[in-house]
């Protein structure tokens, strides 16, 4: 596969989600909306409610899969999949993920500059027992 061609797949992959993230965006701030209006009425909504209808929400979104003028898009696993990434994405969990690399790489970091330092040391000492035999 070309990088034309690649690159021709990942942008008909962003226009074919693009709607339906908008939906589901639309349908976030809707019920987030909603929500704060029942607690601004004094009512008990638990996170876990909004969470549960954010789920739905998405759920409802990736079953349509449909192209910008509402006919069923041709590769409907392609919009599922990428609303649910880009949902991950939003609601921060790749965040999280992203912090663990970088914590992951700053500890190898950590690593490979003590065993920089280690071999530093022995070949100073090898040095020292080359020069004491000559």
């Amino acid at each position: 596969m070309g990088q034309s061609e690649a690159g021709r797949m990942l942008q008909e992959a962003m226009e074919a989600v693009r709607p339906a993230t908008d939906r589901l965006d639309e349908m976030y701030a809707q019920i987030d909306a909603e929500a704060a209006a029942a607690r601004a009425r004094g009512e008990n909504i638990p996170e876990e409610a909004i969470e549960k209808a954010r789920a739905m929400a998405k759920e409802k979104i990736m079953g349509k899969a449909e192209t910008k003028d509402g006919k069923p898009h041709d590769n409907p696993a392609l919009v599922r999949g990428s609303v649910a990434y880009v949902d991950f994405l939003r609601r921060g969990a790749g965040n999280d993920h992203m912090k663990k690399i970088r914590e992951n790489t700053a500890r190898q970091n950590e690593l490979l500059a003590q065993n920089v330092e280690t071999t530093k040391t022995v070949a100073s000492v090898l040095n020292q027992k080359i020069e004491i035999v000559n």
